[in-house]
């Protein structure tokens, strides 16, 4: 191991230097290591640029990080290796947030150059830099003494409470998790040490205020059809907790029998163990008797109630995302909330809504929208479905197949025989298209169930499920779709006009919602500044206007009206010009050529019935092109669906 008497300097990067390496970033995190100064250089992302990098990781774009602007470089300085003389850097493919730009690259690259430098440092005795303070805590709540100090080697840690010594207090700070009453008025102090001294901290006072706060009912949550999770504001005694007499659970159908109740580790969640719900019925819990731990025992409020809608499939948030998610029941189906970073690489992180099979399965569910990511039954995303699996903990998955989302009639399914596990795809439940399978030795019994992951772990998706059920009779074949996902409708751009409104219905309100949509079908952002639309009417973009992959822009006639009746947030315009019920649009570059060019008609072979009649024109086929009439067709509801996928 290194001197933990030393100081370390350590400085590392990874280069692809191909220009067309756009957004291929790498996380790099120092692990180990007693403390460090940071000092990246400027183009890195580090804490004080995304909320969810910490502080000891840095992002890097790797994928062209080779000009004179970029060339950049981990660096950190100062490394004190511990007493165990080890620190390591580890790197992983980065696919959180780039301010003013993407991680949607389809790789990272590892450290191809690094540099470790050893500095003597003079031996310095032990030293208290900040006092541990007094603090006021509430009874049964936690507390923490923190001391600062230095030292060369690094001091070692021993913490006293009324000058006896605390088993495992071993380090600069010192928790307790629950404070009892009873501790009021003690004291806390440390001895930090180092080969050359030893040194003693001052008395810091601990003041514990009683509890008068009663518990209160926080939810209650069904699991499956036969257990219901109830959740309170505080840890409650086990004998009020545990007593089934204390709980009710009513429905328009009469009430429950609750057989059993059961309190976690956490001492906050009681399981009640009851004969089965019915799915989708709305159920009361009513609840008595409970008391938290405090001396003065305060007792939950008389008759607290909540409902809860029964499901029998059980959420529980995998890679602990940072937004909690559910399933809720509906009429066909459900609908699952989640967010997260990714179902995918070496960890995850989603909501999945679960129920256990036993033996050989075959399920079909039909996905009706979805805002980023669905997953075990396969994975839509912006290019299409896909099946994606992983054979160890922590190891990579693979990746295979390849079909187009169609939403609200993307219907996706999962089979296992024996040990075999086959992902399929297609439009109507019946006919399927492999997209995959994979070799999983597994017991007879595993949870089987949706997924769902935002791909954006500060915000929550929810993917509407409907038609979940076993799989009766079924076909592998060639499955035709009656259109195709947003995509590229030219060779000379991945950008596509997507959405002409043309001629609006009349409104009472005098509103005029003419509208283009302009779709970027790349996996990553286009600079559209100085780009212009052309044609019958006359619009460019202002400087800085970036759209990302995936993503739609609206520009408008008038831009105001767009918004209020649309309810959108960001609508450009207005433009110049109006446009006509037979005219022309076109997308020019910067430069002024051509990218995209739609001489629609209000006449056959064009979509007739996008005129006066409150229906779009939508780019249902842009594999034909845009300037053929077959690629167009009217959009499915009144009023089209500016800023977003096909209606």
């Amino acid at each position: 191991g290194l001197n933990p008497s030393k100081r370390y300097s350590f400085k590392g990067s990874a280069v692809r230097g191909n220009t067309a390496y756009t957004d291929r970033w790498t996380l790099f995190e120092l692990v180990g290591a007693d403390s460090f100064t940071r000092a990246h250089t400027a183009n890195t992302l580090t804490s004080a640029k995304v909320a969810s990098i910490t502080a000891s990781q840095v992002a890097i774009n790797t994928g062209i990080n080779s000009t004179g602007t970029t060339g950049d470089m981990a660096v950190w300085e100062n490394i004190s290796p511990g007493a165990d003389g080890n620190f390591a850097v580890t790197c992983q493919q980065y696919t959180g947030p780039v301010p003013g730009g993407s991680s949607g690259g389809i790789k990272g690259y590892a450290m191809t150059g690094m540099r470790l430098e050893e500095f003597n440092v003079t031996q310095m005795p032990a030293t208290i830099t900040s006092q541990p303070t007094d603090q006021v805590v509430g009874e049964s709540q936690p507390a923490t003494f923190t001391v600062g100090a230095s030292g060369n080697p690094s001091p070692s840690y021993q913490w006293y409470k009324n000058d006896v010594l605390i088993g495992g207090a071993t380090n600069a700070s010192y928790t307790i998790a629950t404070i009892p009453l009873s501790d009021d008025s003690a004291r806390f102090k440390v001895v930090v040490a180092n080969a050359l001294n030893s040194v003693t901290s001052g008395n810091a006072l601990l003041h514990v205020l009683a509890d008068t706060t009663a518990p209160a009912l926080l939810n209650a949550q069904a699991l499956g059809l036969t257990q219901v999770n109830v959740a309170f504001s505080e840890r409650v005694a086990a004998s009020g907790a545990t007593n089934i007499s204390n709980y009710a659970i009513t429905s328009v159908n009469g009430g429950l029998t609750i057989s059993s109740a059961t309190l976690d580790v956490s001492g906050t969640n009681v399981f009640l163990t009851i004969n089965p719900l019915t799915e989708g019925v709305l159920y009361t819990l009513t609840v008595n008797g409970i008391r938290d731990l405090s001396v003065a025992a305060n007792r939950i409020a008389a008759n607290s109630q909540t409902t809860f809608i029964a499901a029998s499939y059980t959420p529980q948030d995998v890679g602990s995302p940072p937004l909690p998610g559910n399933v809720t029941p509906v009429p066909g189906g459900y609908d699952v909330t989640g967010s997260g970073t990714d179902i995918g690489g070496t960890a995850d992180q989603f909501q999945f809504s679960y129920q256990q099979r036993t033996g050989d399965f075959d399920l079909k569910v039909r996905v009706v929208s979805l805002a980023c990511f669905a997953a075990v039954f396969a994975t839509p995303t912006l290019s299409g479905s896909l099946f994606e699996s992983r054979a160890t903990t922590a190891g990579s998955t693979t990746v295979s197949g390849s079909f187009p989302i169609n939403y609200p009639s993307t219907w996706l399914r999962l089979r296992r025989v024996g040990d075999v596990f086959t992902g399929f795809a297609g439009i109507d439940g019946q006919t399927w298209v492999q997209l995959g399978a994979t070799t999983l030795v597994l017991p007879s019994a595993i949870y089987v169930g949706m997924a769902v992951t935002s791909h954006n772990s500060g915000q929550s998706t929810t993917a509407r499920l409907r038609d979940l059920s076993d799989v009766v009779t079924s076909m592998v074949g060639c499955v035709m779709l009656k259109q195709e996902p947003p995509g590229p409708s030219s060779r000379k751009t991945g950008l596509a006009i997507t959405e002409i409104m043309y001629k609006p219905a009349p409104r009472a309100d005098g509103r005029n919602l003419e509208f283009v949509e302009l779709f970027n079908s790349n996996p990553f952002y286009e600079d559209i500044s100085g780009y212009r639309l052309s044609g019958d009417i006359d619009f460019t973009f202002p400087p800085n206007t970036i759209i990302q992959g995936g993503a739609f822009i609206v520009v408008a006639k008038a831009p105001d009206d767009v918004k209020r009746v649309y309810v959108l947030s960001d609508v450009m315009g207005p433009y110049a010009g109006s446009l006509k019920s037979s005219g022309t649009v076109r997308l020019r570059n910067q430069i002024g050529a051509i990218y995209l060019e739609i001489p629609y008609s209000n006449k056959p072979p064009w979509p007739v019935a996008a005129d006066g009649t409150g229906h779009s024109l939508v780019l249902a086929r842009p594999s034909y092109g845009e300037g053929f009439p077959q690629a167009w067709d009217i959009s499915d509801t009144v009023g089209g669906s500016p800023s977003a996928a096909m209606s």
